[in-house]
């Protein structure tokens, strides 16, 4: 017989960029991980094999958001491996291109689909399944505004922001839910180094952040039992639209 976790998280998207920190630090405070991945099986089972030598479980869970049946069976699959699960993150996300003008109603459904339809999907089914736990979404530091060249990823964010704070009202008291938005933290697929140096002189504290910075955010927000319905914006201060003066 399988033997069974209480201390679980199942960390969507883990198997790379913020994800994997999330999912190391989660580990590193006691939690056995399932490991939810689409695409990207071998940074899956290497970390999964990270996770085991922290004397913690690491279960991997191939699942692709825009097949329904894969979503609305990964909960159900995640519990019977590891077990109840006490800790939900909604990481996993795409992150398209296209301005106002160029957005079609394809892009518009599959952002929707993979960014805020999905997360709302597994925190009801983990409120189903859990009498108590966390759940906390990954939105982004530019919510409630917007990225005038990435339109439906913007406005699939902004929804999952709402879908935090409503989620936070009817699963309480006893599942808090919250959001971490991070800023500027690493380069979109295509950008470098470059593209980052000129972003960081528009934030406040004059610099990028780390996967690491945001992964503290959560360990946090999972440790502290007296918040709910909150974002918390790891950006540097840019949203306050500042900037750096050195």
């Amino acid at each position: 017989m399988t033997k069974k976790f209480l201390k679980t998280a199942l960390v969507t998207g883990a198997s790379k960029r913020i994800g994997r920190a999330i999912a190391l630090s989660l580990a590193d405070n006691g939690y056995s991980i399932v490991v939810q991945y689409n695409n990207s099986k071998s940074e899956a089972l290497k970390l999964c094999g990270e996770i085991e030598n922290k004397n913690v479980r690491a279960w991997p869970i191939k699942s692709d958001f825009s097949r329904r049946n894969d979503l609305e069976s990964l909960m159900s699959k995640a519990i019977s491996l590891a077990g109840p699960v006490s800790v939900l993150i909604n990481n996993a996300s795409i992150f398209q291109s296209g301005n106002i003008d160029k957005i079609n109603i394809d892009d518009f459904n599959i952002n929707m689909l993979i960014n805020a339809w999905a997360p709302f999907y597994l925190s009801r089914a983990f409120a189903d399944n859990s009498k108590r736990g966390v759940i906390i979404n990954i939105t982004d530091a530019r919510i409630p505004g917007f990225a005038p060249k990435n339109i439906a990823y913007s406005l699939s964010k902004s929804v999952l922001q709402s879908i935090t704070e409503i989620c936070a009202a009817q699963f309480a008291p006893h599942i808090r839910v919250n959001g971490v938005a991070p800023g500027l933290i690493l380069p979109p697929a295509g950008e470098n180094d470059f593209y980052m140096e000129k972003l960081r002189k528009k934030a406040p504290l004059c610099k990028q952040g780390t996967p690491q910075d945001v992964a503290d955010a959560i360990v946090f927000l999972v440790k502290n039992p007296f918040i709910t319905g909150e974002i918390l914006y790891i950006d540097g201060g840019r949203r306050h639209k500042g900037y750096c003066t050195t």
